[in-house]
């Protein structure tokens, strides 16, 4: 009959058809034997491919995150809110990530009273984060929020804790946990951090964050430094990385003065040559 597809996938007006072949026939891999032992064969493979994925460096662009999250969110209520809002865009961005906060981190710091507690840690990466949100008086409505944001000043303060976020990422690197790397991020709707100083000779000149400035090395309080001004901040500070401070736009809100924010965001790496260990 016409047309009549044949018993080997041919026939009039057809053409001719592909022969259905078997797995095996098409280079793939067959697991054969007892049931226990094609068990242990998966197992074996899946255990090859995790360890391949384990062996795969997960990286973290900070800069892609807060920008993508300035898109959705411009403005915070407060240090926590945008702690919270950046490990959950990075969660987005990274699935596997495993973001833990307020993590007690493990180091051997110079400073035994003084436990490290991640503002944010990449368990599945091994990345440590640690935030600063700095705020001007600033009270507005936006997108149908309100916000009141609190006048803390205390510049000399801010500097000095964002630069001991770093020395403290500086330990994270070097800890038996061993963080890949670190972020020190701050966000500020206060230009006198971005800022050149005024004047000279000020009390934090050593901590100063204007844009373009590098921090390194051996870092104090000048003698003329306050003990308000010093107190829970004696340490001296002594970073073994060179980092640029190089400001970056986030939102600008339109109302007026202290209506812009900044943010500065320094990568520390880890050591070379210092073999990385399993995360928790």
């Amino acid at each position: 009959m016409a047309g009549r597809l044949k018993s080997d996938g041919t026939g009039p007006g057809f053409g001719r058809r592909r022969r259905w072949k078997w797995p095996s026939e098409r280079g793939h891999a067959i697991l054969t034997g007892p049931p226990d032992e094609v068990r242990r064969k998966a197992d074996a493979k899946l255990a090859d491919h995790d360890s391949l994925r384990k062996r795969e460096p997960m990286t973290l662009d900070i800069v892609n995150a807060m920008e993508s999250l300035s898109r959705e969110r411009r403005i915070f209520y407060s240090e926590r809110d945008f702690q919270h809002a950046l490990a959950w865009r990075i969660r987005e961005m990274l699935p596997e990530c495993r973001p833990r906060l307020e993590f007690p981190f493990p180091t051997e710091s110079p400073f035994p009273t003084k436990k490290l507690y991640l503002d944010i840690w990449l368990a599945g990466a091994r990345i440590a984060i640690e935030l600063k949100y700095r705020t001007r008086k600033l009270n507005l409505r936006f997108h149908g929020e309100h916000f009141e944001l609190r006048d803390q000043r205390a510049q000399d303060i801010g500097r000095y804790d964002f630069i001991r976020d770093i020395f403290r990422l500086e330990q994270a690197t070097e800890s038996p946990l061993s963080a890949t790397v670190g972020f020190a991020v701050m966000l500020t709707n206060d230009p006198l951090y971005w800022k050149p100083a005024q004047r000279e000779g000020t009390v934090d000149a050593a901590f100063r964050l204007e844009h373009g400035r590098t921090v390194e090395g051996e870092m104090a309080w000048s003698d003329d430094a306050a003990p308000g001004t010093t107190k829970d901040r004696e340490e001296l500070l002594r970073l073994k990385g060179r980092y640029k401070a190089n400001w970056l736009s986030y939102s600008d809100l339109g109302e007026g003065k202290h209506s812009e924010f900044r943010y500065l965001a320094v990568e520390v790496p880890a050591p070379r040559g210092k073999p990385p260990e399993e995360s928790v």
